[in-house]
């Protein structure tokens, strides 16, 4: 086939029937397509008049028919296609691949027209255009013409210049919500971790202001105690008991005094007289503080401390209490008394391995 002369954008637009395929069957396809206003591009002058209209200034779109893969009809029916787009817009079929291989080197890679596809090209059409701008709707089985085209037409209405300028700014506005959106999640993922961190700072504090009070009560109750324990020996002893059983050393131990700080069912008016008889070595001489040595099991031998052998007591703090709250101490073998707790009748406290 040789080339034939070229044709320009004004001779494609007024021609409605372009020159006819030779011979045969071919010629009819091209009076066919020819009848429709469509162009048939067989020439490389053809093609260049082709490239030359569609980088000019235009108002109509122009489509681009390929031929399918080993067959001469085109990718989508041109008479579908003129009743679609309408009367205005040219539409070019190109079935060589030489063709279409020149018009990749005319339009680049991204805008170019490949076999088994067909292509839209939008007024304001450059090298540099973004493809998406000008869709290209490509067939890969036979089978899906139907919608093939459908995806032609679709994408026909979402490329026109004023949809497509509508979408991209829809698009930059969704951006910017889901920007903004980003931002707002990254404020409440930051005021959550804030509020995180000022609900463990305030635990902290409280828990912190809770132990100072505890302290601070234990040690205005220790310091009570040590007063009441003096009162009790002086008040409880003559002189002469007192020359006979002087107030021996004692320790008042940390979970005692929280203890007797929380506890209201019991005075400590009685737990420091308790503590005034044991210190003073009385105790044994007073059946009202029911004195035990302190057992792990019923029956069992005394508790013995192991790391200086002292031994376990409990005392009652009430006369004639059966089960009622014991006061439980430590006797070293120096003579100190350390009261630990204020337990049950038969909690032990403080569990260490009975003497043998």
């Amino acid at each position: 086939m040789q080339d034939e002369p070229a044709a320009s954008g004004e001779t494609h637009a007024e021609d409605s029937r372009p020159a006819s395929l030779s011979g045969g069957k071919g010629a009819g396809l091209a009076e066919r397509i020819g009848d429709l206003g469509v162009v048939e591009v067989r020439t490389k002058q053809e093609l260049r008049g082709l490239v030359g209209y569609l980088l000019e200034e235009r108002s109509q779109p122009v489509i681009g028919l390929a031929r399918l893969d080993g067959a001469e009809m085109t990718v989508l029916p041109p008479r579908g296609v003129r009743a679609f787009v309408g009367p205005q817009p040219r539409i070019y079929v190109i079935r060589r691949d030489s063709l279409l291989g020149q018009l990749t080197k005319a339009l680049g890679r991204g805008l170019t027209l490949t076999e088994g596809a067909a292509r839209i090209w939008w007024p304001g059409l450059a090298r540099t255009s973004d493809p998406f701008d000008h869709p290209l709707v490509s067939q890969v089985e036979s089978e899906q013409a139907g919608s093939l085209f459908e995806e032609f037409a679709r994408q026909f209405d979402l490329s026109r210049p004023r949809v497509r300028e509508e979408i991209k700014s829809l698009d930059g506005v969704r951006g910017l919500l889901e920007l903004e959106l980003e931002r707002t999640q990254d404020a409440l993922a930051r005021s959550d971790e804030r509020l995180r961190d000022e609900q463990i700072a305030r635990h902290a504090a409280e828990r912190r202001a809770a132990a100072l009070e505890r302290k601070d009560t234990t040690g205005r109750v220790e310091e009570l105690l040590h007063a009441l324990i003096f009162r009790e020996w002086m008040a409880r002893l003559t002189d002469a008991d007192r020359r006979e059983h002087p107030l021996g050393a004692y320790i008042l131990m940390p979970e005692l005094l929280e203890q007797l700080a929380t506890r209201t069912d019991l005075p400590l008016e009685r737990v420091a007289w308790v503590c005034a008889m044991i210190a003073s070595g009385r105790a044994p001489d007073l059946a009202a503080i029911s004195l035990h040595p302190l057992v792990a099991s019923p029956d069992g031998p005394q508790l013995e401390r192991a790391c200086d052998g002292a031994k376990g007591w409990r005392s009652s703090p009430r006369a004639n209490a059966r089960g009622g709250p014991r006061v439980h101490y430590w006797e070293r073998p120096d003579g100190t008394f350390e009261f630990t707790a204020v337990g049950g009748h038969d909690d032990p406290r403080v569990r260490e391995r009975p003497r043998g």
